[in-house]
């Protein structure tokens, strides 16, 4: 690579959201939580059949309680909490500044430099790239690279130095 990559982005409540809804969506995506959701779906239905069959409608319920948690207030719950967080931690509403190189990436938000050995695995998105890394994501917006061969080169050093992608 012959030049250094360079971003800024606003760390604001409507990128951390954003954010926090990516890598909550891959999360689930990725994660054995999954199969819970198609539990509540079986459970249901044995509900169901319980309540045209034997006029018992307690499971019916519960079973739908918990349908109604999962897969509507289950992101509710989590973005309630995360914008309470947001609004207690030091960054927010600051520009960062990201700058990008054959070695690894130096962030605001990190202390050290951040090699691209740190990081576990990346994922691209139709806005973006996350970027996992100890423990934590990272979000790089497509839309604030200054050029769309910044983005490209972005993703051809994340290929070439990470093995493994999800």
């Amino acid at each position: 690579m012959s030049k250094n990559i360079e971003l800024d982005f606003k760390f604001d409540k409507n990128f951390f959201i954003n954010t926090t809804k990516k890598v909550y969506d891959f999360e689930l995506k990725h994660s054995n939580k999954r199969y819970i959701g198609w539990f509540f779906i079986a459970l249901s239905q044995f509900g169901v059949v319980g309540a045209l069959k034997h006029n018992a409608y307690g499971l019916l319920f519960i079973s739908t309680l918990f349908l109604f948690y999962w897969y509507v207030l289950r992101w509710q719950v989590r973005k309630f909490l995360a914008l309470k967080w947001f609004e207690k931690i030091a960054i927010k509403d600051k520009t960062i500044h990201v700058k990008i190189d054959s070695e690894g990436i130096t962030s605001s938000l990190y202390d050290k430099k951040l090699s691209f050995k740190d990081i576990s695995f990346y994922k691209t998105t139709q806005d973006g790239v996350l970027i996992f890394h100890d423990g934590v994501a990272s979000f790089f917006p497509k839309e604030n690279f200054k050029t769309a061969e910044d983005y490209d080169e972005f993703l051809k050093l994340l290929k070439s130095n990470i093995n493994l992608t999800h």
